[in-house]
């Protein structure tokens, strides 16, 4: 084919396809794409100030008591039956001074102190209710409890107890020790 035929053809593709492109925009209604004048939003709202009084201060107010006025101190009742005289006892060695007055058996907060022995920790709850069987099994009350570790895992620990007396979680421990080959810890029961 000759060179000019070629580019009169390709002259006319060229000129076909820019009329396909922009006829339908100069044949297109040009209400279609009008846009209003007006705007859409409302108008600014009249706000009216509020003018805000400075609080009324009553003119005789009454002054607070002292701290030792506020409260009126009560009589105790006498005890009906009187306690025998206490036999005279050493004077306390200064350690037993420091120590706070905390009754025995209980805790800080007043509540009846327990202790319990964390016996093993384990990622599969099987595992922990196998060992809780075996401990009830050989007559030990036991229980676990799940909780996520700092890894954030699911670890189920194995507790025996509670008891009231510290020396007695001693001894099970002792005991448990050395029957299952592990070491325990011994805790503060927290219910």
């Amino acid at each position: 084919m000759d060179d000019n035929v070629k580019q009169r053809l390709v002259g006319a593709v060229v000129l076909a396809s820019i009329a396909v492109i922009f006829f339908p925009s100069l044949f297109d209604e040009p209400d279609n794409r009008y846009i209003g004048g007006q705007s859409q939003i409302p108008p600014t709202p009249t706000i009216t100030p509020q003018v805000i009084a400075d609080p009324v201060r009553p003119d005789a107010i009454e002054p607070a008591k002292a701290p030792d006025q506020m409260y009126a101190l009560v009589d105790e009742p006498e005890a009906p039956v009187e306690a025998p005289a206490p036999a005279p006892k050493e004077a306390p060695n200064a350690s037993a001074l420091e120590a706070p007055a905390v009754a025995p058996g209980l805790n800080e907060q007043g509540v009846l102190r327990g202790w319990v022995l964390q016996v093993a920790s384990f990622t599969e709850k099987s595992r922990a209710d196998d060992l809780r069987e075996r401990l009830e099994a050989a007559g030990h009350s036991a229980f676990v409890r799940p909780l996520v570790n700092s890894k954030g895992q699911q670890v189920v620990r194995v507790f025996v107890g509670p008891k009231a007396d510290k020396a007695t979680i001693l001894a099970l421990k002792k005991e448990l020790d050395a029957s299952l080959k592990v070491n325990s810890l011994v805790k503060e029961f927290k219910p």
